[in-house]
């Protein structure tokens, strides 16, 4: 082989490596681009999500206030004073004051739901600047409820004052945290494991609500197969009751031989929370 003819040759096999080399790289950018594309409209798309959340929260703000200041109602509050279990009432004082009232007219204040549940006007009563008024709610009721005021001599009829949601309130007051299940076959026992403080209930300021009872429950489908009373391990902490245990803290049992088989599935294996309180009001948390 001449030298001409090995460095043609040379030529032509460096040629192939690089445009090989080439496509090589050019694939690669072409993947990084591709990768950049992506993480790009991802960015997008949390910056949209981000975005919109903020302006739907703007909006809500924006139309609060317009409702504020169109509104004759304002600086409204209340609070539930007390609970009778055996009626299912709730007994909840609410005050407010009135932009434009003339002194003397009557004030009256009634409530509905969705469910057509409605009272007879109550006369709420004037001190100082602020009326007050004592309703009687429903506890069985699922739905918040709509309190209203009307001035009759007024023609002020049905305006909205605040909606009051019991069942949320009774159940807002608690952080719970129903623990996972693990199923240890070798042991032959299903193992119960909480980490910390799984129960708080913030009572404070009726001590009436404070838990006198508290379970935890585990089902086999629907089938009660072993009940924890870890009423004894609540504490009372700050402004509330905690169950207090330590790290990891491990609940189990054994399992006969035979039962075995039927807790290899841990989807049908489920734990339930169940308190009441100094009303004998009954909670549920699964």
């Amino acid at each position: 082989m001449t030298i001409k003819r090995f460095l043609i040759s040379a030529g032509i096999v460096l040629a192939f490596i690089i445009v090989v080399g080439t496509i090589g790289w050019m694939d690669n950018q072409q993947n990084n681009v591709q990768n950049l594309e992506s993480r790009l409209n991802q960015l997008q798309n949390n910056l949209d999500e981000r975005m919109q959340a903020n302006l739907d929260s703007l909006k809500e703000e924006l139309t609060n206030t317009i409702q504020q200041q169109n509104s004759n109602v304002f600086n409204v509050s209340y609070i539930t004073t007390d609970y009778d279990k055996a009626k299912n009432l709730a007994k909840v004082t609410i005050k407010f004051q009135l932009k434009n009232y003339k002194k003397g007219n009557s004030v009256q204040v009634f409530y509905h739901n969705s469910n057509n549940t409605s009272s007879n006007p109550v006369n709420a009563i004037l001190v100082g600047d602020i009326f007050q008024a004592d309703l009687f709610l429903d506890l069985n009721a699922n739905d918040p409820y709509s309190v209203c005021y009307s001035i009759t001599s007024e023609n002020i009829i049905n305006e909205k004052i605040v909606d009051i949601d019991l069942i949320g309130e009774l159940y807002g007051r608690f952080k719970i945290h129903v623990p996972n299940i693990s199923f240890d076959k070798k042991k032959q026992k299903i193992n119960f494991t909480m980490d910390g403080p799984e129960i708080r209930n913030f009572y404070q300021p009726n001590e009436k609500l404070k838990l006198i009872k508290c379970i935890i429950e585990v089902y086999n489908k629907n089938e009660l197969i072993k009940t924890f009373d870890v009423t004894n391990q609540l504490q009372c902490v700050g402004d509330g009751q905690s169950f207090i245990s330590d790290e990891n803290t491990s609940m189990s049992f054994a399992l006969q031989e035979e039962e075995n088989s039927q807790y290899d599935d841990l989807s049908n294996i489920s734990c339930k929370i169940s308190a009441t309180d100094g009303y004998g009001i009954h909670y549920d948390f699964n």
